[in-house]
């Protein structure tokens, strides 16, 4: 029956749809409790064999994308902290790295075999400041007026595969456009 007329009957109709947002870190974290069992006579310890990934792939790719948007690790772990689920900026450095060398390394050079059978070529130079030719600079005492190279840069390559694919590449080094697409084709 009707609540408001008291006559009527009330029958299916057209769903309402709602929206509810929550808001959580970036990283979420569970923790589980695993069973450990002690012997009271000789005091072996004994649990379950079951095992949990610690780092899932979804949180890898959340710290990636993360920083591929322009946040970074500091700012991230400092955000993670305001949302009681700490983590360092080096372990975050380091998922990436290892999610590097897991996969990303093999992605990139595939992509960069794809642009090698390529014909037309967009490239672009930026400069970029990479920290670690600086400082391997100063340890082994060059000047800033006998260094072969003064700056690094990023170069950018856009081209479109056979299969009309559009492919964007970042080179950063001190290498400029040049050389980069030289080593890219082989030349080199």
């Amino acid at each position: 029956m009707c609540p408001c007329c008291n006559r009527g009957r009330l029958y299916d109709s057209e769903e309402q749809k709602l929206l509810q947002f929550t808001g959580k870190a970036p990283i979420d974290v569970t923790r589980y409790r695993k069973q450990v069992l002690r012997c009271s006579s000789c005091f072996l310890t004994v649990s379950s064999r079951s095992k949990i990934v610690k780092w899932t792939s979804s949180a890898r790719s959340s710290i990636v994308l993360q920083k591929t948007h322009g946040m970074p690790f500091h700012r991230l772990a400092k955000l993670q902290s305001l949302c009681g689920v700490p983590v360092s900026p080096s372990t975050l450095w380091g998922q990436c790295f290892d999610l590097w060398n897991e996969a990303g390394s093999y992605i990139y050079n595939e992509l960069l075999e794809m642009a090698d059978k390529c014909t037309f070529f967009n490239i672009d130079d930026t400069g970029a400041k990479i920290l670690g030719i600086a400082k391997s600079e100063e340890q082994s005492g060059i000047s800033k007026g006998k260094r072969q190279r003064k700056s690094s840069r990023t170069t950018t390559i856009c081209t479109t595969t056979a299969q009309d694919e559009k492919l964007v590449l970042y080179i950063t080094s001190s290498n400029h456009a040049g050389e980069n697409i030289g080593h890219l084709l082989g030349k080199e």
